[in-house]
């Protein structure tokens, strides 16, 4: 089949270039394109392509042995020139020993000569020696006879001088005359017997090296012609050989081309099936029509243009997946719920302080007697007092009180909050009411697999209750601020592309509860509770900086739920106390915002629609107060608010001073 008809086929009017897939698709009608059932064409691609593959495979193995075939004729070309140069050189050398062998009889030859020379020359010394010795022996001779002769005695003294003078240069001599012979018969003589044995075995060398030299000869006069013979069949072989191999090369090179241009109409195929098919869903098309119009980023054109079908879904979903984290963790308030719960653990503690009927003398006794219920259900609350005659509050009315927070949730297929910080308060009791405010910092922190959200947050608020008889109404106020920074990730294959950002978040809240203190025993109450509270928070637009930044619009969420509890407090006489409150809480009604984000530098806006879904969590707040001295006293709390994919735990230990 031809293969472009896949392309035109598969685009259903849209034309793809080969050159930039992503330039001219039309977006708009991404929504509207009818789903086209491709895969018969896919198919028949990819047969072609399989097949196309396969006749190169055995092209390329076809290749190979044609360049075995030409690797053993130049083999054989080698090793003919190999055995001809060897047998070259051979005979190189020995012409070059023999002529060596030349110049050392040349240098012997002349040195012979010269110890010949020496030795006839001390000869004829040895005979000059000869005759001068007889010259002086007549001379001797003479002179005795002439002393024969003389009449006196100092004439014969003369003469005897004389005598003496010529032997003595006769024993001159004849010393001289020993040494030449004894030069002769040794030094000279050995050194010529040497030089004439080094001459006949340089001659004898020479000779062997002629002798081989003549085998050597003969020897290369004989390869030389069939060697030579399959040097040049080997080259015609080699050259037909390079024929064959740049024909198939060029075959191989058309496969390829072939191959390379199926499987680019098979990648814009299968990228046309991935856009108008099922295969992402609706937000993960919205960020790839916002892809393929962004053009500001290298990585995402070459994403887009040159990547697969396979290589461009991974991508979408990875950037869908670490921008609905990004939003669920702007959105759920996972932060702000937590460091809510944690500060209302605090302050419900401080209720249920207030709350102890053993606080005087006489006042006690009355108290016990006639109390009938004025506790209250909650994580702080234990029994507030209905009158000051039941309490001492005009003789400690005023309390400073400090908490060590920290909180950790669990949240199935999402972040995992974390928070730690601390809660300041102060709180006064008057008649029939407490009135108390707090400050709280915390860090916090949200991790997703591929996002991570710090923030330090603060937060202020206020708190009360009223009694009225054996009824608690308790309200509280607060509102806070987030700082928080954004760190989010996307995988691109193996590499992956890091943003940050950093933005404000707000929030308030609002709480009433009612409760109905009923007095078990002495020292046991129970309070039945029912309230409502209201939560804001509105998230601060802003901007990412990294490699592929998003921007964000702001946000709001609110949520109003309906609670409902039952508390359950005990008291000890020296002020102690524990409380257990079990509760559930519904949401009535829940306000998201939409989140648009866009990529920084497109204008092209991705709408992520909120989920509004309604949630009902189980309650647990318990904790214990144990006094240490008549104005100190410590406590220790813990809460838990859980649905089935949710879970948030958190505890408190805190110091309170009255005066």
């Amino acid at each position: 089949m031809e293969i472009s008809k896949v392309v035109c086929g598969v685009l259903a009017g849209v034309a793809l270039s080969s050159t930039s897939f992503a330039a001219d698709y039309d977006l708009k009608d991404i929504p509207q394109i009818q789903a086209v059932n491709l895969d018969d064409d896919i198919a028949k691609s990819e047969k072609e392509k399989n097949e196309a593959k396969k006749e190169q495979g055995e092209n390329n193995k076809l290749l190979e042995g044609l360049k075995n075939q030409k690797n053993q004729k130049e083999q054989e070309k080698a090793n003919a020139e190999k055995e001809l140069k060897d047998k070259r050189d051979k005979v190189e050398v020995l012409d070059r020993n023999i002529k060596n062998k030349e110049q050392e009889v040349d240098k012997l030859t002349r040195e012979e000569a010269g110890l010949q020379n020496a030795i006839t020359s001390a000869q004829e010394e040895i005979e000059r020696a000869n005759k001068k010795i007889e010259e002086i022996n007549t001379e001797i001779e003479r002179l005795e006879q002439e002393k024969q002769s003389a009449i006196d005695e100092s004439s014969k003294k003369e003469f005897e001088k004389k005598i003496e003078a010529e032997k003595s240069k006769k024993k001159g001599i004849e010393e001289g005359k020993k040494a030449t012979e004894n030069d002769i018969a040794g030094n000279l003589s050995n050194q010529l017997q040497k030089k004439q044995e080094a001459l006949e075995e340089t001659k004898k060398e020479k000779s062997q090296f002629e002798t081989q030299l003549t085998q050597a000869q003969q020897e290369l006069n004989q390869l030389e012609p069939e060697k030579q013979q399959i040097i040049q069949k080997a080259e015609q072989e080699i050259q037909r050989l390079d024929g064959e191999i740049d024909t198939l090369n060029e075959k191989i090179k058309k496969q390829q081309e072939k191959i390379d241009k199926i499987e680019k109409e098979l990648r814009d195929a299968k990228k046309q099936k991935l856009f108008s098919g099922n295969e992402l869903s609706a937000e993960q098309k919205d960020v790839l029509r916002a892809l393929l119009e962004f053009k500001g980023n290298d990585v995402v054109n070459a994403i887009i243009s040159q990547g697969t079908a396979e290589e461009i879904s991974e991508f979408v979903r990875s950037n869908a997946t670490s921008i609905n984290q990004t939003l669920e963790s702007l959105n759920k308030g996972l932060q702000t719920d937590i460091i809510n719960f944690s500060s209302d653990l605090s302050t419900n503690t401080r209720l249920a302080k207030l709350s102890n009927p053993f606080k005087g003398d006489l006042a006690l006794a009355y108290a016990v007697k006639n109390l009938s219920g004025e506790m209250f259900a909650d994580n702080g609350d234990s029994m507030a007092s209905v009158v000051k005659y039941y309490t001492d509050r005009f003789n400690y009315d005023n309390n400073l009180w400090g908490n060590i927070i920290g909180a950790k949730g669990k949240v199935k297929d999402g972040g995992n909050p974390e928070l730690y910080g601390f809660t300041l308060g102060y709180d006064k009791a008057f008649d029939n009411v407490i009135f108390g405010g707090f400050i709280t910092y915390a860090k916090s922190k949200v991790d997703f697999s591929m996002v991570e959200n710090k923030a330090d947050n603060y937060q202020i608020g206020v708190y009360s209750r009223a009694y009225i008889d054996n009824h608690e109404i308790d309200v509280k106020i607060s509102m806070g601020i987030a700082k928080n920074k954004l760190d989010r990730s996307v995988k691109v294959g193996l590499d992956t592309l890091d943003q940050t950002g950093r933005y404000n978040s707000y929030l308030a809240s609002f709480s009433l509860d009612y409760g109905y203190v009923t007095k078990l025993s002495d020292t046991m109450f129970i309070k039945p509770t029912i309230g409502f509270g209201y939560s804001f928070v509105k998230n601060k637009a802003f901007n990412e900086s990294g490699d592929l930044p998003l921007s964000y619009n702001a946000n709001r969420s609110k949520v109003l739920n309906l609670r409902a509890s039952g508390e359950f407090r005990k008291y000890v006489n020296d002020g102690s106390y524990l409380y257990v409150a079990p509760g559930v809480e519904r949401e009535l009604y829940k306000s998201v915002d939409d989140n648009i984000v866009r990529f920084v530098g497109s204008n092209k806006d991705i709408i992520f629609k909120n989920n509004d879904k309604k949630s009902t969590y189980f309650t647990l707040q318990t904790g214990a107060d144990f006094k240490i001295t008549e104005s100190l006293s410590t406590n220790l709390n813990f809460g838990v608010k859980a649905k089935s994919k949710e879970q948030f735990y958190n505890g408190s230990i805190g110091l309170k001073y009255k005066f």
